[in-house]
């Protein structure tokens, strides 16, 4: 028989690294950090959904994401398309993070003796980091594969230096 409070801790464990593995640093000019406990990233979640399931006659369709941190307001403002291709990679490590998390969790809540409950572990991928204009070179070398509105859309969006900036501080 296991001990209900080291099955309970055992569960606080998966579930603080779970959280923690939820953690979004998207970097360019300024940088916004998503923790996993904020309603923005719940919202973040359902417009990189809502990009993903776009179909090609969709890809202009502007998603426009707000969030509120300790140093002020920010917001995202892209076409689907973009919100796609720049955030697909968290989207995998997402789900892949989700199933890995149930997988445990079911494993130490079926556990029937200490043993079997020490011997379980599990691994997350680390906190979502993005630069945004590595992902927008990405785009600009293999330009051919992309449709042309997007292009369009990087070169209106960049700055005196070049520099699209997806990530726009809106207020203090």
């Amino acid at each position: 028989m296991i001990d209900v409070v080291v099955r309970d801790e055992k569960l606080k464990d998966l579930k603080d690294q779970f959280n923690f593995s939820k953690k979004i640093t998207i970097k360019n000019g300024s940088t916004l950090i998503i923790e996993h406990d904020t309603n923005c990233r719940n919202i973040f979640i359902k417009h990189l959904e809502t990009a993903i399931s776009q179909t090609n006659s969709n890809m202009l369709d502007v998603l426009e994401f707000r969030a509120e941190s300790e140093d002020g307001i920010y917001s995202i403002r892209a076409c689907s398309y973009l919100w796609k291709y720049v955030f697909k990679a968290y989207n995998t490590q997402r789900v892949d993070n989700k199933f890995n998390y149930d997988v445990a969790c079911r494993r130490i809540t079926k556990a029937t003796d200490i043993d079997e409950l020490q011997s379980i572990s599990w691994r997350f991928a680390d906190t979502f980091e993005l630069d945004v204009n590595k992902k927008i070179a990405e785009i600009e070398l293999d330009a051919v594969t992309h449709p042309v509105q997007v292009l369009d859309l990087i070169d209106a969006a960049k700055d005196a230096e070049g520099i699209v900036h997806l990530v726009k501080k809106i207020c203090d």
